[in-house]
């Protein structure tokens, strides 16, 4: 039964988590203080989240077929699923955090005497890795023991610590007012630097806090029923999917007040079309299909269809269409390997055990028992075990089950039919494949690469949403929960796309090898800037930020630039969307992301470091003097607003590697002026001719 499984799946995640929390708040305490040590750090914590990254994509499909079993277990399908997101949030925490280590101004800080002298000996004084570590270690021990044996009170406070790290104060390290000069003209580099280390460190404490409260929501989901050790579950609504049907049918009347940028709802007849041509539903047509040209050779030529045994044909056709080609492709080595395998192994048991008995059975044991574990306990090689064993027991069944038939063929030539008509069908499934309604992985991979910019783009919408741009009335207030689902919604799509580029590496292309690097590079990129977009999440809190400071950045100078940098990076997204989508080639001259940040910023800090020698009427409430505003940064309103400036930041630094991605994968258009883009002139790459085909996707 799956839900055995989980257990066991989340303690190893649970380990795993251990491990990357010790090495990612290490690096707060000074564990890493060289760029090489840092870039080495990274990229082992990285690859530690790919793992935990993968085993949660494992977890999710075994819910899905536990959700399809009566089971008498502890914890029920909805628990488990809370588990897994819950997991899933600790991580994309901890992997924000391991992104901005990543930065060259957490280098900066690591580097200055102020983190050696002043914040490293802090942060290891609140022992917030033992805190952290030791929770982890509870939740563990809450999973392998029943609720009866296990104590539910907790010797570890990891959310009061962050909470302490929070009220230490650090802006008094930085220097952060320079001289009046610097409100004049242009800040220095020094005042840059000083405040760019004090967004960092703001964030950090903001982000240890998010951590620590998604910590203490795994171990609620985990001991929410602590007197029901074991029940009997039975998910009818996996069998009975009414409110799925419901929610289909009445989509077109329902708009949510809050999802004001969601794509706009299809009429009824609209998306009835689009999920009968989705690759799912071609894939069902495509098999019915092949079944019925299957009972065609059996109703009209019914001895030709006993002699040659193409009853066996049936489930090797099903196998072989895949719903798209790439994976059929990827698939076919294997199909072919595993069923030659079968069919002879099952071969060498009838003919060893003679006339046809019980004794073939040990056969089946010896054959059984590796192919089982791999199907069960190895999904990396699930499809090799289960094609042996279906050859296996296809050859051995026949035979047993025939074996008074005196026209029944001999063993082996039983063997070269089977080999013969297990051929003839995997070439028609692959012309079949070719012929009819063809889907091609890549065209799924863009599709879905263009679904993720554009919920990319909602998630960053609804964070500025809710954070900035709330509006007065609080009821209609963007909840965290709601970001959260964003984030899930965009993370599960991410985690479909590797596959697909596999796939779609293995399919025949025209106009040459499939860019597979280019496109998993790109993958990449798209994981570490959702990311950015975690980290400004973190920084808003899960509530606006306080009227004061939206004041501030609504007000005529500031409030034009944050525009400017918001609208920017939208259209950086949806123009990257289109293209991936329609392959068309990029256009040149498109905005800096960075560059309007920059000016957003500069003018942000230039205002707060002038109202220390000049008053401004914006910002009243704080006083006129530099120890004055010194102070004032240290409350809890502005820490989260210069760490969510930290995040925009690293967003906008991210976004723009996507040009060049883009332009290796896509071209440029050709300029008609005379200056060419900062993307070409920094790569030298030019257009691509090709890049026109297949334009129809977008239909």
């Amino acid at each position: 039964m799956a839900e055995r499984h989980l257990n066991p799946m989340f303690c190893e995640i649970v380990d795993s988590l251990s491990r990357l929390t010790e090495t990612v708040l290490s690096v707060a305490c000074g564990s890493e203080t060289t760029k090489e040590e840092l870039t080495k750090g990274h990229d082992s914590r990285s690859m530690l989240a790919d793992d935990i990254r993968k085993s949660l994509t494992n977890i999710s499909s075994t819910i899905s077929q536990a959700s399809a079993e009566i089971g008498f277990a502890r914890f029920s399908v909805g628990d488990f699923d809370r588990m897994q997101k819950s997991c899933q949030g600790i991580l994309t925490v901890l992997t924000a955090l391991n992104t901005s280590f990543k930065s060259d101004i957490w280098l900066l800080i690591v580097s200055s005497e102020v983190f050696v002298h002043e914040i490293a000996p802090v942060l290891k004084g609140t022992k917030l890795i033992e805190e952290c570590c030791g929770f982890l270690s509870e939740i563990r021990e809450l999973l392998t023991k029943s609720a009866r044996e296990s104590n539910n009170k907790s010797y570890f406070h990891p959310l009061e610590t962050a909470v302490e790290c929070k009220k230490l104060q650090l802006n008094r390290n930085f220097e952060l007012i320079g001289e009046v000069h610097d409100v004049e003209a242009t800040l220095s580099k020094r005042t840059k630097d000083q405040w760019n280390m004090l967004l960092e460190v703001n964030f950090f404490l903001l982000a240890t806090e998010e951590f620590a409260k998604e910590l203490t929501a795994l171990r609620a989901v985990i001991i929410a029923n602590p007197h029901n050790n074991w029940r009997i579950h039975f998910n009818f609504q996996h069998f009975l999917p009414i409110k799925t049907a419901i929610s289909f049918l009445s989509k077109h009347n329902h708009v949510d007040a809050s999802a004001a940028d969601e794509p706009h709802p299809l009429p009824l007849a609209a998306r009835v079309r689009n999920v009968l041509l989705s690759p799912p539903s071609v894939y069902s047509l495509k098999s019915a299909a092949a079944i019925t040209c299957l009972l065609m050779v059996m109703y009209n030529q019914p001895i030709f269809y006993q002699k040659w045994y193409l009853s066996g044909c049936l489930v090797t056709s099903l196998i072989a269409i895949s719903p798209s080609l790439g994976q059929q492709y990827f698939f076919l080595p294997i199909q072919i390997f595993a069923t030659s395998i079968g069919t002879a192994v099952g071969c060498a048991a009838v003919l060893a055990v003679g006339d046809p008995n019980f004794a073939i059975l040990g056969f089946a044991l010896i054959v059984g028992i590796p192919c089982f574990y791999l199907t069960v306990f190895q999904p990396k090689y699930l499809f090799l075990g289960l094609f042996t064993l279906i050859a296996f027991s296809n050859f051995c069944c026949n035979t047993f089950a025939n074996k008074t038939n005196p026209n029944f063929d001999l063993p082996l030539v039983y063997l070269y039919k089977l080999i013969s008509v297990s051929s003839v069908t995997l070439a028609f499934s692959i012309v079949f494949s070719l012929t009819l309604y063809p889907v091609f992985a890549r065209h799924v991979l863009r599709k879905q690469l263009f679904e993720v910019f554009r919920d990319l783009n909602i998630y960053y919408r609804k964070i500025v949403v809710a954070t900035v741009n709330s509006p007065e009335d609080s009821s209609i207030f963007l909840e965290e929960g709601h970001l959260v689902d964003s984030r899930n919604k965009v993370l599960t799509k991410l985690d479909g796309l590797d596959s697909l580029a596999n796939f779609g590496s293995s399919e025949p292309r025209l106009e040459g090898r499939f860019p597979i690097e280019k496109y998993k590079d790109l993958i990449s990129h798209m994981y570490t800037l959702l990311d950015r977009f975690e980290c400004m999440r973190i920084s808003g809190g899960g509530k606006p930020l306080d009227a004061s400071i939206r004041k501030i950045l609504n007000s005529r100078g500031i409030g034009e630039l944050r525009f400017e940098m918001q609208q920017t990076i939208r259209l950086l997204l949806y123009t990257f969307g289109s293209t991936v989508l329609l392959k068309r080639r990029l256009p040149p001259h498109l905005p800096n992301a960075r560059q309007a940040r920059e000016r957003f910023f500069d003018t942000l800090v230039k205002t707060i470091v002038g109202h220390a020698f000049y008053p401004d009427s914006l910002l009243a409430e704080i006083p006129s003097d530099p120890h004055g505003v010194i102070e004032a940064l240290n409350e809890e309103k502005w820490v989260r607003l210069l760490s969510f400036s930290a995040g925009a930041r690293e967003v906008s630094y991210e976004l723009d590697q996507f040009g060049t991605i883009m332009q290796e994968l896509f071209g440029l258009i050709p300029d008609i002026f005379p200056d060419a883009s900062p993307w070409a002139r920094a790569s030298g790459i030019e257009g691509n001719d090709d890049a026109d085909e297949e334009a129809a996707i977008a239909s």
